[in-house]
């Protein structure tokens, strides 16, 4: 894994356009990786302000939403990606995704 290259890429790239929703989308992919998950939602919530009809940085959004506890807002922002982009499985992956972990958490947590 080269994270640490692309993080260098992607903030030079940040530097040179702050406000491109893509380079954003994928910053929060490899915040989320790097389990910076409060950078992960402030990155992929700023993509969404720029290009609210793509879907793809609900993902990284989701991701980092469920990884801090918040079931709730993962389950809505999987739901708002389907609304934008109803015929990507994406969505409805990452949206069954996140029912099984918390289900299979509560079940670990009974035992």
């Amino acid at each position: 894994w080269r994270i640490a290259d692309a993080r260098a890429t992607l903030d030079r790239a940040l530097r040179l356009n702050p406000n491109d929703p893509v380079v954003l989308h994928y910053s929060a992919m490899i915040d989320f990786v790097r389990e910076d998950f409060d950078s992960a939602v402030a990155a992929a919530r700023r993509a969404l302000e720029l290009d609210p009809k793509n879907p793809a940085p609900f993902a990284p959004l989701s991701m980092a939403l469920r990884a801090r506890g918040d079931v709730s807002a993962a389950v809505a922002t999987y739901q708002a990606m389907i609304d934008v982009a109803p015929t990507a499985a994406i969505g409805y992956i990452g949206l069954a995704r996140t029912f099984l972990l918390t289900a299979l958490g509560t079940l670990l947590s009974c035992w």
